[in-house]
């Protein structure tokens, strides 16, 4: 669970949204970048303050190093 608890201001949860788009689009134009449903999951709940941002890269980690 995030330190955040959900109870993020519209000020932060604004700043979320806007860097997870920055992210997708700048991958997207790079290196023509989809995210995956994972992604778009852990992305949604980082925005929401449900986890932070390492959980959200430790979870991708965790799954994807699954066999």
């Amino acid at each position: 669970m995030s330190p955040e608890g959900g109870n993020l201001s519209p000020e932060e949860r604004a700043k979320r949204v806007e860097a997870a788009r920055y992210a997708r689009g700048t991958m997207g134009l790079v290196e023509g970048y989809r995210p995956s449903q994972l992604a778009q999951e852990l992305q949604a709940r980082w925005i929401e303050g449900e986890i932070t941002l390492d959980e959200a890269i430790e979870a991708a980690i965790a799954h994807y190093r699954q066999p």
